[in-house]
């Protein structure tokens, strides 16, 4: 029996094309996201940079609202 192939255009596949959108998209949150942790290093502490994470979250969460649609 031969090995299944993978269809192309997946879930997972569509879903890191919108994940590295979205990314891309959130660029300045994701990028005041990590420069806050990095400030903290190495004491870093749950929700130390919780005003960051939340921008982030909601960035990513409305481009992949927009993706989905689109």
């Amino acid at each position: 029996m031969p090995p299944q192939q993978k269809a192309v255009g997946t879930n997972s596949d569509r879903y890191m094309r919108a994940f590295a959108s979205s990314l891309a998209a959130c660029s300045g949150q994701a990028q005041a996201y990590g420069k806050c942790l990095s400030d903290r290093l190495p004491e870093v502490e749950k929700g130390c940079c919780q005003r960051e994470f939340q921008s982030l979250k909601q960035c990513f969460v409305k481009e992949f609202k927009a993706r989905r649609k689109g």
